[in-house]
């Protein structure tokens, strides 16, 4: 599957979680015409809250350019639950990991170079390998058993090469793997994925770290290193003719590497997206 259908896909896994019946082990309800409507307006007030990337940053919204479809049903019980989808990718640490690439290729080729000793030892045992090999290959057709000799003549040859390799590999592997682990260890993700949905979820169960991000209500890291921000409340289902009658939480989930997450959570925090929730 494609990255940018990966992307849509995700961006309506909402929409279609409702609307999956065999996901609804009690059936499916149909979604009146006023909650399909509230549905879009909420889906389209979070759009516009949605801030742009920052400097340095990019947005790729996948449903930027599909046209809002509000759910036609929804399992019994439950409620449509407006949401967005986007990933903001940090175009600085693109170059940066770009660049660390390099570094790490040109160090574990120099650190896998075999010596001037290892390479003239198996050099010199391919070179008579390969000598007596031609040989062989002259006489298979005359002389099928001298071929055959000539090849068992050759074979001691290119296992001592294959030693001489396997000796150097054996050497070098640890201090390949030292290398890749200190490029690993300093790898930072650039992208940071956004998830927000407006239900009737606690997700405060789920908190491991209490965080300070203003603009937001709550917020805090999950048990999965997920940044959770709270932007307050809207009214109920039943607001709209829906069935829940709990105020619904307008809810973010911020995925990526803490530092780059934090921007996110931090920018997200800034934007419109609390004006959404009931005063």
């Amino acid at each position: 599957m494609k990255s940018s259908t990966v992307g849509l896909a995700l961006v309506l896994i909402v929409s279609i979680a409702v609307r999956a019946h065999a996901d609804c082990p009690e059936g499916s309800r149909s979604v009146s015409e006023s909650e399909q409507q509230a549905y879009l307006s909420m889906q389209q007030a979070i759009r516009v809250a949605i801030p742009p990337a920052p400097a340095g940053w990019s947005l790729k919204d996948p449903g930027a350019k599909v046209a809002p479809v509000a759910p036609k049903d929804a399992c019994k019980g439950s409620d449509p639950s407006p949401g967005w989808y986007g990933i903001y990718t940090w175009d600085e640490q693109v170059k940066k990991n770009s660049a660390r690439n390099l570094e790490q290729d040109k160090r574990l080729k120099a650190a896998s170079a075999f010596t001037p000793e290892e390479q003239k030892e198996m050099d010199d045992y391919t070179r008579q390998a390969r000598e007596i090999e031609r040989k062989a290959v002259a006489v298979i057709r005359t002389s099928p058993d001298e071929a055959a000799r000539l090849r068992a003549e050759a074979r001691p040859f290119s296992g001592k090469a294959n030693e001489v390799r396997k000796a150097h590999n054996d050497r070098v592997f640890p201090q390949l793997e030292a290398i890749r682990k200190e490029f690993a260890a300093e790898y930072v993700n650039p992208t940071v994925a956004v998830s927000i949905v407006v239900n009737e979820d606690d997700r405060q169960l789920d908190a491991k770290e209490p965080l300070q991000i203003p603009g937001t209500v709550k917020a805090f890291l999950n048990n999965d290193k997920k940044l959770e921000l709270s932007f307050g409340q809207v009214p109920p289902a039943t607001a709209s003719g829906g069935i829940g009658k709990k105020p619904r939480t307008i809810w973010a989930e911020v995925s990526g590497d803490r530092q780059a997450a934090e921007t996110i959570a931090n920018l997200l925090g800034s934007s419109n997206l609390g004006s959404l929730a009931k005063k």
